[in-house]
């Protein structure tokens, strides 16, 4: 049993200048590149091996989507699904699915220093999409071990997901907007970091389940 989240569409970056401007500041991006403050990549927290919540339980990367020829507005897509696995206590595992997932070619693997930033910043946005659905894997299975309905919870989750990356996308303008993009890092990552037993969203969503059954 599973359910796919909503497949999420990233906006791609506003066209580059002219190709004579391009030439003259050439120079400059690369040194833009080289030496302007970068934030520091995200890291990942690992569930101990028995008892995975995500597949695959690391980043993403741009070898884990399909690349797509075709130029337009879009620069990927990421597509998560939820499956409940039947285990003592049942599992619901967020597994990435590589068929439903893909990214614009020119921006995964170019050598374009206008472009490389650019990709860059687009995998960081792809990689918290799936994050943010770990994370809420991991809360959830928390509350799956303390007697939650395993089918209500599945439901329950793919609708939170749904609902909290549709919102990431509309704050972060799907990555454009920096500032916005950062805070949704520093607050992913930090939760992803201190595990669920510390989180308060596991009583959310287990009140939740109680007040649906009510």
């Amino acid at each position: 049993m599973g359910h796919v989240l909503a497949v999420h569409e990233e906006a791609v970056e506003r066209p580059g200048m002219q190709k004579g401007r391009r030439a003259k500041l050439w120079a400059v991006v690369l040194l833009s590149l080289l030496f302007s403050g970068c934030s520091s990549a995200m890291r990942w927290a690992q569930d101990p091996p028995n008892v995975p919540s995500c597949v695959p339980d690391r980043l993403l990367t741009w070898e884990d989507f399909r690349p797509k020829a075709e130029p337009g507005r879009r620069a990927a897509e990421t597509a998560v699904r939820f499956h409940l696995e039947a285990h003592s206590p049942p599992r619901i595992l967020a597994v990435f699915d590589p068929k439903l997932s893909w990214v614009r070619a020119d921006f995964a693997y170019t050598l374009n220093p206008l472009k490389i930033r650019s990709s860059d910043q687009l995998l960081r946005h792809e990689q918290l999409h799936y994050t943010i659905s770990c994370m809420l894997a991991r809360e959830a299975n928390l509350s799956l071990m303390n007697g939650g309905d395993p089918k209500a919870m599945l439901i329950l989750l793919n609708a939170v997901a749904t609902r909290m990356n549709v919102q990431y996308d509309a704050e972060s303008n799907h990555g454009l907007n920096r500032e916005k993009q950062q805070e949704w890092e520093d607050a992913i990552q930090e939760s992803l970091l201190a595990g669920p037993l510390t989180k308060p969203l596991v009583k959310t969503l287990g009140d939740d389940l109680r007040s649906k059954s009510n």
